[in-house]
């Protein structure tokens, strides 16, 4: 694995092509901190392995594609979409931005800034999708 931020963004970019735990695991410091708008931080890789697995079970086709990316020293910004692809509807499309600390290659700690109003007006218009989102928050606090 090559230190440099930049090297980290083209495997961020691959890891969210085709998501799946192990491929997202592998980007991660062992004493990473994600910080999402809808979650409280995330500490550690097993809380990490955790989410990414009740999120891709929520999210099956979930798919990312960076759009651009800029580092200075050890701290990287990723610019990407977000494609939310449910069963029996049209997908979302939300642009993000993550902020990322790297330490010896790997995500110490990653801040992703989005909208997420889309998202729940996404959610609240399909109430076939109630039943999967309110599982996934649920999941999320055992």
């Amino acid at each position: 694995m090559n230190n440099h931020p930049r090297s980290l963004a083209a495997e961020f970019h691959g890891a969210w092509q085709n998501p799946d735990r192990d491929s997202l695991i592998k980007l991660l410091h062992a004493h990473t901190i994600l910080y999402q708008p809808h979650l409280k931080p995330i500490k550690g890789m097993e809380s990490a392995y955790k989410e990414f697995k009740l999120f891709l079970k929520w999210v099956p086709h979930f798919k990312g594609e960076v759009i651009s990316s800029s580092s200075e020293g050890n701290l990287l910004f990723i610019e990407w979409f977000m494609y939310f692809r449910f069963k029996n509807g049209h997908p979302l499309r939300v642009r993000a931005v993550d902020k990322i600390i790297v330490e010896n290659g790997l995500i110490k700690e990653r801040s992703v800034y989005f909208n997420t109003l889309p998202v729940i007006l996404y959610i609240l218009k399909r109430p076939w999708l109630w039943y999967g989102y309110l599982r996934y928050r649920r999941a999320l606090r055992k």
